[in-house]
């Protein structure tokens, strides 16, 4: 046996009317098994009769129902014998009020009009006639409303004015009605008596009790997959409206996040699998990390779609879908462009990803993976690009690279000076192209000399150069002094201490003097700036950064 939750939510659809047994059939709901049998030989015979016969069989249908397929009447036939399927059938088709009902008799003659006064004026007396016309009514109405909603649909453009009132008045009638009826007793001890009528063991009073309970949900599922269509067809505004409906109708009757979870659940459950299918893919073949992409979010733009119509931003199920989507198409990009470094094709994703991301902290991921994407672009075609002149650069690049230091660290020992700081060495190299080289190759000089001449300004660094000279000069006075004819010991050391002491002496007096001469000579040199343009170097981006920094 068929759970009647499942059974009711299965049948409270947009079709709930459409596909109804008794308006297929063209049977009233108390239809004996004899006029279900002549109405099935009526049927076959109409089949075998052709095309016409069998559409002069189906002039009862309401609305643009169109005209069911043998197929369709054969299922029908089987969901009668099927005492649920039938009663929850009964329950959104018309009731007679009497034996003998005139107004089901008009409507199914086409005469609308004539069957609605006649079910009004009974919904003004008293007892279970009044309350059967309340459900008539309120059956008829929404059947023409969910009629007319399907017909807007399909529009291209949005429907008339009137067409559009006329609509929405059709559901505001049927809720009128539905409302009056919903929590009412005695309304559900009709539908109980009704049941009972069909003796079967399955239709109990607890199934009529489980049955008001799911109704309200039920009820709202209805305007639910309403919204889901409008919003596949991108009209958002009327998948609000339903929404809407939803929220005011049957309340604290109804649960409108169990009916949220049955439409998204489904589609939860299939983002989930479309992610763990494209993992794999990009996992496997990084290149086209940017093609899975593409194609995972062409796979969810109908759920985006519909999660964008029916649901506001921060609720669970939206956020939940959006970032799991975003997430996803994040990490492709990402494993696409470390291995194709095609920096145009991950921005131009990231941008998409942009507008879908629904939260704070989405947001701020995108943004910050669209200023990397951003930067590694520019690190790029900077490489290619003469930094000085703004030449491509297509071969045989040349590097002007400085040397910067910066982030001190402190050392615990060093050997014969102690505990100390030291630097980091760090080298930005910048693109130049040949004929830049040239020009900025003397600079390079240039500013070697000056950087040598600043060390050379300090003592100890005087002292340590003139302390070398002097050992080389030792050294060589050593040997000349062993080359000498009858040349012992004591003249080769005395040899080696003369010249030792003479050179120390002489390198620390003209290394000082060499370094304030170039100090004292150094702003002339600054005239190569004029010739040659100062430095482009200091705002190239990677100097610029670790100059803030502090990188000296």
């Amino acid at each position: 046996m068929a759970d009647e939750k499942s059974m009711l939510l299965q049948m409270c659809t947009e079709n709930v009317y459409n596909d109804n047994i008794f308006h297929v059939l063209g049977l009233p709901i108390n239809a004996t098994p004899r006029q279900i049998r002549r109405r099935r030989e009526d049927l076959e015979s109409a089949h075998d009769m052709g095309e016409e016969a069998w559409k002069r069989e189906f002039r009862h249908l309401l609305g643009n129902r169109s005209v069911p397929t043998y197929e369709e009447v054969q299922t029908a036939f089987e969901h009668l014998a099927d005492p649920e399927y039938r009663i929850v059938s009964e329950f959104f088709w018309m009731w007679p009020i009497d034996e003998d009902d005139i107004a089901l008799k008009e409507l199914t003659e086409g005469r609308r009009s004539t069957a609605i006064k006649i079910w009004e004026q009974a919904a003004l007396g008293y007892g279970e006639k009044r309350l059967m016309a309340q459900h008539n009514l309120a059956v008829l109405y929404q059947c023409y409303a969910i009629d007319a909603e399907l017909q807007a649909i399909d529009l291209d453009d949005e429907p008339p004015v009137d067409f559009h009132k006329t609509m929405c008045d059709y559901w505001e009638r049927s809720f009128d009605y539905w409302e009056g009826l919903a929590d009412n007793d005695d309304f559900w001890e009709i539908f109980d008596s009704r049941m009972h009528k069909f003796d079967d063991p399955r239709l109990t009073t607890d199934f009529v009790r489980r049955f008001r309970q799911q109704f309200p949900i039920a009820f709202d599922n209805i305007n639910a997959q309403i919204a889901a269509r409008y919003a596949k067809a991108s009209h958002f505004d009327e998948a609000k409206r339903h929404v809407e409906y939803m929220a005011r109708t049957m309340s604290g009757l109804d649960d409108i996040q169990e009916n949220m979870n049955i439409i998204f659940t489904p589609m939860e459950q299939r983002v989930k699998m479309l992610i763990d299918g494209y993992d794999e893919k990009v996992k496997a073949n990084p290149k086209s990390g940017l093609e899975y992409a593409n194609k995972f979010l062409e796979d969810t733009q109908e759920i985006r779609r519909v999660a964008e119509g029916m649901l506001k931003d921060g609720q669970r199920i939206k956020t939940g879908l959006f970032t799991s989507i975003v997430s996803a198409c994040n990490r492709y990009q990402v494993q696409y462009g470390n291995k194709t470094e095609d920096w145009k094709g991950c921005l131009e994703l990231l941008m998409r990803l942009k507008d879908i991301a629904c939260t704070p902290d989405g947001k701020k991921v995108v943004d910050d993976n669209i200023e990397t994407v951003k930067n590694n672009a520019d690190y790029e075609k900077r490489e290619n690009t003469c930094w000085f002149c703004g030449s491509s650069i297509s071969s045989d690049k040349w590097w002007y690279e400085i040397k910067l230091y910066g982030d001190a660290y402190y050392t615990e020992f060093a050997p014969f000076k102690g505990s100390r700081y030291k630097y980091k060495e760090v080298s930005v190299k910048i693109p130049c192209c040949d004929k830049c080289r040239s020009k900025y190759s003397v600079q390079y000089w240039v500013e070697w000399i000056a950087n040598a001449s600043q060390k050379l300004g300090k003592e100890d660094n005087q002292a340590c150069v003139g302390c070398s000279l002097g050992i080389v000069g030792g050294i060589i006075g050593t040997i000349i002094g062993l080359s000498k004819k009858n040349a012992d010991v004591g003249s080769a050391a005395g040899g080696f201490f003369s010249a030792a002491i003479g050179t120390y002496f002489f390198s620390f007096v003209f290394v000082r003097v060499l370094a304030y001469l170039i100090w004292i000579l150094w702003p002339f040199a600054k005239i190569h700036d004029v010739i040659v343009g100062k430095p482009k170097y200091t705002k190239y981006p990677e100097y610029a950064e670790l100059m803030r920094r502090g990188y000296k």
